[in-house]
């Protein structure tokens, strides 16, 4: 046997330059009125929406639905969807 020893492989992570993480996208809602929820109070204004989504399509299909279940808040309340944002927090 020899005793010369190989050079050690770069692993493959060495070569791949860092990647930004995945963006997340969140829905912005306006308020015109105050809507008493069951533990707040919303409104009126801009509203975040709690969840985040993975792509900016998913989150703006995510928000239709959530305007057509709630067309009493959409009536009563001036509940309009903005836009989604990617959330620099996520």
């Amino acid at each position: 046997m020899s005793d010369v020893i190989a050079p050690a492989k770069e692993s493959a992570t060495a070569k791949r330059p860092a990647k930004r993480p995945a963006k997340r996208w969140r829905n912005l809602y306006w308020i015109d009125y105050a809507v008493q929820a069951p533990h707040r109070m919303y409104g009126p204004g801009y509203w975040w929406a709690s969840m985040t989504w993975p792509s900016r399509d998913i989150a703006e299909s995510i928000a239709q639905g959530f305007l057509e279940r709630n067309e009493d808040l959409v009536r009563d309340a001036g509940l309009r969807y903005e836009h989604a944002e990617e959330d620099p927090d996520a």
